[in-house]
């Protein structure tokens, strides 16, 4: 039984989904306050919410 692999199978399926709500946080962020120029704070307490449901 190698328990190398169970363990890091588990710990990448665990990670997973928070790496990728993280990525997609900061993809957005990147695309609103840099590639858009805009200044909208809003959108920093629309992703506090999501963080709040995310958890």
């Amino acid at each position: 039984m190698d328990f190398g692999q169970i363990l890091n199978n588990t710990l990448s399926q665990i990670l997973s989904p928070t790496t990728f709500g993280f990525a997609l946080a900061a993809i957005g962020l990147s695309i609103h306050f840099g590639f858009a120029g805009l200044l909208n704070m809003g959108v920093a307490g629309f992703m506090a919410v999501g963080a709040y449901g995310f958890a």
